[in-house]
């Protein structure tokens, strides 16, 4: 993680978790190793995100969930988290 901020509300009083997560590996692609690293915006709400208050910065971990627009109609994209395991 490069990026975190503190657990939020929004005015329904559901809980919010943002950070950003760093990705470094290799893949194969054509029959060559390829390095990828990247960084993707992640959001955790509700249960999920008072479990994980206390993330700290540069934790391993793995993120499984679903990808949606920032906002509605953005080409942008953000990963919603609804599972985070600890490496």
């Amino acid at each position: 993680m490069s990026e975190l901020t503190g657990l939020r509300y929004t005015p329904a009083g559901v809980p919010v978790l943002e950070f950003v997560l760093s990705h470094q590996g290799a893949v194969q692609e054509a029959g060559l190793s390829r390095d990828v690293q990247c960084e993707v915006p992640v959001m955790v709400m509700g249960d999920v995100a008072l479990m994980w208050r206390g993330l700290t910065l540069g934790l391993a971990v793995q993120v499984q969930g679903f990808i949606a627009p920032m906002r509605k109609s953005s080409p942008r994209l953000r990963l919603h988290a609804d599972q985070i395991q600890a490496l």
